[in-house]
């Protein structure tokens, strides 16, 4: 009876605070750290908008419902999964992320955890519109509130001198970014605990271990190289804010490439000994433009999905026998089959000059992705912390495919197919796989559908008319 009372008392209250069309601002947050504290990336510069485009976000709304569920949730531990040293943002309100909060003056980022951080989410999911600048719309996202608790080490020039400070308190995360279980990173700077026995077999255990410790410090090698190459590749090469039409020909080679050529190649040594020659350099920067045109919105459901794509960029590579099919001219004669492959617009999407009459928003990613952070990106300003992270991502994924084939081959095992699509549900014949990379399953269909052909009922990816969703 009196829980029957409280659930009566909560919907009444919830119908005299809810009947508001926008909320009032979240309360502000006192944060338990100095002002020396540096966690706060700076301001964006506001987005250029296109002539015709009017954005207005859409404030979030709480229904009667929503409170009741809210008080009845039972908080839970969370973890977020990101790379290490990368943060993200917590805003004071929903519905709102590194690009969309600097037009809300509403808006303030409030928190800025990491992978070691303390997450306990408050919140069932809410779904809250927010706008995607790539389609030029709103959309839905799930958003959850957090508690959130992190140490931070204050500037070596700060009156603290570099002591860890305890920061936390609440605030609104997009939900794809917490999962409930602990992961290592993908691109890991930290060696992995092996002081548990992997198999029952101790030669076997210890045979794993030099593998696995192989492994790990073959990626955190990694995240150096890939920090020498981003150097010298991801330039934007249009203006992102009057972008004009293409001649005809291949995109990348007309309009990347000669940029590419001019670079100095860093001396780099590959994983079989061999010095990283001005193709590689190519290799990397036309496989991280593709798959942060094609992929960037899905990095936030775990690295495991731009990896796909690069793992299927190389079994079409290395398939010689199918090269008629995974590679459509015009390509320069000094690209190798994996730039060949990854830049063919009718094999992928994302070099395809024209979507719907207008120009291919996934074309401008690739021509102006977020390669300096103090150089305009395809939104037409400076790009945002967390737009810089997605392309650090995919820099290290395209540079492990080239530098480290066989370490990214053995990471990525489980994906031996030759074609993928978003949001299909069905393509010919071919059955449905669900690869699992670094204990990540690839499971959401919106981003990523994997398929294994019927070798009897094959037919090429450049017939198949899919009813929905995008082929690639």
């Amino acid at each position: 009876m009196k829980f029957s009372l409280l659930i009566a008392a909560l919907l009444f209250s919830s119908l005299c605070i809810g009947a508001t069309t926008k909320v009032k601002p979240a309360a502000k947050i006192e944060s338990k750290v100095s002002s020396s504290v540096k966690s706060r990336p700076a301001p964006a510069a506001k987005p250029v908008e296109d002539a015709e485009e009017k954005i207005v976000l859409t404030q979030p709304t709480y229904s009667f419902t929503e409170r009741a569920r809210n008080a009845l949730f039972i908080p839970r531990k969370a973890y977020l999964d990101l790379e290490d040293a990368q943060v993200q943002s917590v805003f004071n309100m929903p519905g709102r992320d590194w690009k969309t909060c600097d037009m809300d003056k509403d808006c303030k980022s409030v928190g800025w955890p990491d992978n070691a951080s303390e997450i306990e989410i408050l919140t069932p999911p809410k779904k809250t519109r927010t706008y995607d600048f790539k389609e030029k719309k709103e959309v839905e996202q799930d958003f959850v509130k957090v508690r959130y608790k992190y140490q931070r080490a204050t500037a070596l020039n700060s009156p603290e001198k570099g002591k860890l400070i305890t920061q936390e308190g609440e605030g609104w995360i997009d939900a794809a970014y917490l999962t409930n279980k602990r992961r290592n990173a993908f691109f890991t700077e930290q060696p992995k605990d092996f002081s548990k026995p992997i198999c029952p077999n101790p030669n076997a255990a210890a045979k794993n271990m030099k593998d696995l410790g192989d492994v790990a410090k073959a990626a955190g090698n990694l995240n150096k190289v890939t920090d020498e190459i981003m150097k010298v590749t991801g330039q934007c090469v249009i203006d992102p804010r009057q972008p004009r039409g293409f001649e005809s020909g291949n995109v990348y080679d007309n309009y990347v490439m000669p940029t590419i050529l001019k670079q100095s190649v860093p001396k780099i040594k590959k994983e079989d000994n061999t010095m990283m020659t001005s193709q590689d350099l190519v290799d990397i920067d036309s496989l991280a433009r593709s798959i942060y045109g094609e992929m960037a919105g899905c990095f936030k459901h775990g690295l495991q999905y731009p990896m796909t794509v690069a793992k299927i960029v190389r079994n079409r590579a290395l398939a010689k026998e199918r090269s008629s099919e995974f590679i459509k001219p015009p390509h320069d004669s000094a690209k190798n089959s994996l730039s060949k492959v990854v830049t063919s617009s009718s094999q992928f999407n994302v070099w395809m000059k024209k979507h719907r009459d207008k120009m291919n928003p996934s074309l401008k990613m690739a021509l102006c992705p977020p390669g300096n952070k103090d150089k305009m990106y395809w939104q037409g300003r400076n790009p945002p912390p967390g737009e810089l992270q997605i392309w650090e991502n995919a820099m290290r994924i395209a540079t492990q495919a080239v530098v480290q084939p066989e370490a990214f081959d053995r990471r990525t095992n489980q994906v031996s197919g030759f074609f993928y699509t978003s949001g299909m549900g069905q393509f010919y014949k071919m059955g449905q796989v669900h690869p699992v990379i670094e204990d990540r399953e690839v499971r959401k269909n919106s981003c990523l559908e994997v398929w294994m052909e019927n070798k009897d009922k094959r037919k090429p990816a450049a017939k198949a008319r899919a009813k929905s969703g995008k082929k690639k």
